[in-house]
């Protein structure tokens, strides 16, 4: 390996070096040849879109609960994992009805 941050292209033999792909909405680290155009993805992020694709057409039933004086909405942790939340991570919230809202990561 030529530095810990380039892959060897299996197309045509040269390196390919460290860049951001777009892949369905996602950004996702990779790497492309410079030479011939093809591009790996990082399995990690690669593995995060996949789980998103299996999850997005599905209806997830959650719980509302009180922590202090808040309503708070679990997040399960399938949906958590698929796109990459942590603890502490902002979200934004918008009322589109009285029926429905709207969780945007910020």
């Amino acid at each position: 390996m030529k530095s810990n941050d380039e892959l060897k292209c299996v197309k045509c033999g040269k390196w390919a070096k460290p860049n951001t792909i777009r892949l369905e909405g996602f950004k996702v680290r990779g790497w492309k040849c410079q030479k011939c155009g093809e591009t790996y993805l990082h399995p990690g992020d690669a593995n995060r879109v996949l789980a998103f694709n299996k999850l997005k057409n599905e209806v997830i039933k959650s719980k509302l609960s009180y922590s202090g004086n808040s309503l708070i909405v679990r997040i399960p942790k399938n949906i958590v994992n698929a796109l990459g939340l942590k603890k502490g991570e902002s979200i934004k919230l918008a009322l589109e009805g009285p029926n429905k809202i709207t969780v945007t990561i910020s």
